[in-house]
């Protein structure tokens, strides 16, 4: 199985293009953005931050300071080559936060599909533990991953929906930490980009956060900014029955 560092090395360019896609105008992006709140003069951090689109976007929102961090060279190479706004951008393994030498620096670090690639609740568990080590006291992250309720019937088999991705389960009831397939920008003339993520309950992640420290842990629920009424329409599943999960934490 590719490591997920390998998974990106040569699909920068093509997984960034998935955030110009309607369903993060109208879904993802509002959804992210209400939890992140107000950032103005605030330190943060956009973790496994790929092509810097959430980096941006909480410098837009007046970050003070953002630092992009992510594991592959080719993505901080593209991130920085779309920055015009002063962000920093780090190569670095976000499971290992602790090794930047920043304790206790950030207010808020946000995290955009970065749960998915962790392949145990053990390391989800360290994972949370050596996040907290970088956030300030009474900071915060927000962390978004997919929703567990679309693979916990276990017969999601090739879901194609209006994200661009086809998501393929293993035909039975998941346990945290199993494998799944996500294929992204799949058309009629491409197969798309091949990715493995890992399924976790919305209890077991909690029960990680707080195990490492954090409190005040609560599921934001979906946003729908819509221009049209069928717009609207489009994506109504979106909130009745959610691909993503909006996840945030305090460091108490």
């Amino acid at each position: 199985m590719e490591s997920t560092l390998d998974q990106y090395t040569d699909k920068a360019e093509h997984y960034s293009k998935l955030k110009e896609r309607d369903w993060v105008r109208v879904v993802e992006r509002p959804t992210v953005l209400r939890a992140l709140g107000d950032l103005r003069n605030l330190t943060c951090m956009d973790m496994a931050c790929g092509s810097g689109y959430y980096a941006r976007q909480m410098k837009l929102l007046g970050a003070a300071e953002v630092i992009g961090v992510d594991y592959s060279p080719q993505m901080i190479e593209l991130a920085r080559s779309l920055d015009d706004l002063s962000i920093t951008y780090l190569t670095q393994d976000c499971e290992r936060l602790e090794e930047l030498g920043m304790p206790e620096y950030f207010d808020v670090v946000f995290g955009g599909w970065m749960i998915p690639y962790i392949p145990s609740v053990e390391r989800v568990s360290r994972f949370a533990q050596n996040l907290r080590s970088v956030v300030k006291p009474g900071g915060r992250t927000v962390q978004l991953f997919g929703n567990e309720n679309r693979f916990s019937s276990g017969n999601v088999v090739d879901l194609m929906d209006a994200m661009g991705q086809r998501f393929e389960a293993n035909g039975h009831v998941p346990r945290d930490g199993d494998p799944y397939k996500v294929i992204i920008g799949a058309t009629g003339d491409s197969p798309g980009v091949e990715l493995i993520n890992h399924y976790y309950t919305h209890p077991t992640i909690k029960k990680c956060f707080m195990e490492a420290g954090f409190g005040e842990c609560k599921f934001h629920s979906i946003v729908l900014q819509a221009k049209t009424t069928a717009e609207r329409e489009k994506y109504r599943e979106f909130v009745e029955d959610p691909l993503i999960t909006v996840f945030e934490a305090k460091n108490v």
